[in-house]
């Protein structure tokens, strides 16, 4: 190649760096002026149900993308994580290849399964009984202009949660007995062995023997397993809405002192459906 052909390829080099750039430039105008937007649902637009027949719980939320500009935004995709308040990834959801054309807005629908099966026994007692907040995490990624430009929507949206199965009994007794099992999760969650007084709350527990017309059905049974040592046989069965069976767990453990030493140990954890 002479110098005079290299001088053309060079100038053309230069030509086309500039068209691309010129390019880049606009289309970056084009969302910084918002000709391109993405509308991220809020706490308010975030919805749930129970779905019995198949033991799950559904959450719907959706998110918009507004595309005014030149080109199609081709291959949207959106990782979701739904969390509880200690960070713990409750499910995951992911859809790729989604598009918006040019000139058009669209909404994508958002419909994360949380398999009640799946999770621990943990994270069902605590979304079932217990006050919290979820976080639902957004990571939406896109390209434009035949992918030149990237751009990345990164969202936390917090709500609280409300456990659908309340009020179990209006019993001072039965709400505490629910209270003990339930401070049982936050400790054993923790992973930090129970304070004194915590001890002190596992022991004071009332014994309880309650059934409902429902089929609800909590006892709290404690024996000596040594002098300053207790055995705490707690059993919850809790029935489905709309069809027949229930969920069953029983929950042992020793809970006391030695030697002025918090004892707190886990026996057994049973956990099955029944009809």
């Amino acid at each position: 190649m002479n110098r005079r052909q290299l001088a053309y390829v060079r100038v053309a080099a230069l030509v086309m760096s500039c068209v691309v750039a010129s390019l880049t430039i606009c289309n970056l105008f084009t969302i910084a002026t918002k000709s391109i937007a993405v509308d991220i649902p809020t706490e308010e637009d975030i919805s749930w149900s129970i779905d019995p027949a198949n033991k799950e719980i559904l959450f719907r939320t959706a998110f918009g993308v507004s595309n005014q500009g030149t080109y199609d935004i081709p291959d949207i995709d959106i990782e979701a994580q739904l969390m509880k308040d200690d960070s713990t990834s409750l499910i995951s959801f992911t859809k790729h290849d989604m598009t918006v054309l040019r000139g058009s807005n669209k909404t994508f629908d958002i419909l994360i399964s949380l398999d009640l099966d799946t999770i621990s026994w943990f994270d069902w007692m605590s979304l079932m009984y217990q006050d919290t907040n979820l976080t639902l995490v957004l990571d939406i990624d896109a390209s434009y202009m035949f992918g030149l430009v990237d751009f990345t929507v990164d969202e936390e949206i917090a709500f609280p949660w409300t456990p659908p199965i309340a009020n179990i009994s209006e019993s001072d007794i039965i709400q505490q007995g629910m209270n003990g099992v339930l401070s049982v999760l936050d400790i054993v969650q923790s992973g930090t062995p129970p304070t004194l007084s915590e001890i002190v709350s596992l022991l004071s527990l009332p014994q309880i023997s309650y059934e409902s017309d429902n089929g609800f059905v909590f006892s709290v049974q404690i024996t000596n397993h040594s002098e300053t040592v207790k055995n705490i046989t707690c059993h919850l069965v809790t029935p489905f809405v709309l069809i027949d069976g229930g969920f069953d767990c029983t929950l042992s453990l020793l809970v006391g002192l030695e030697q002025g030493v918090p004892v707190f140990s886990i026996e057994e954890v049973d956990v099955q459906y029944v009809n």
